[in-house]
């Protein structure tokens, strides 16, 4: 639980570290790869962290680099299907920030987007 509340935290406050400078985006994804992985060790526990994995990438949806969101939208996915989309509540807030993903200016947002539904 220490391991996805520290990552979880890096990831959504990564931009305030003003040591990382043009490394932010780097370490962003790559903290959000590291999540993933996590969620596939956690195996059949997974879905007790799920609000606060899907939250982390939701924050994501603002990001302003392009890569961050398309990322994080694929992790989102690999998330779910960690899960096994067992999203309860959440399902609604998920298909929402789809809807808006598939609607931002990236193509590569677009793309990953319509993969989290595949």
């Amino acid at each position: 639980e220490p391991v996805l509340d520290t990552l979880t935290r890096e990831f959504t406050q990564v931009y305030q570290r003003k040591d990382l400078g043009d490394k932010a985006v780097e370490v962003r994804t790559k903290i959000g790869e590291a999540l993933v992985r996590a969620t596939k060790e956690l195996g059949d526990v997974t879905p007790k962290y799920k609000n606060i994995l899907l939250n982390a990438f939701f924050s994501a949806a603002s990001d302003p680099e392009d890569l961050v969101r398309a990322s994080s939208l694929s992790n989102l996915g690999e998330v779910c299907r960690n899960i096994k989309f067992s999203l309860g509540p959440i399902a609604g807030e998920l298909l929402m920030h789809l809807e808006s993903s598939a609607r931002d200016k990236a193509v590569e947002v677009r793309r990953a987007a319509a993969m989290v539904l595949t």
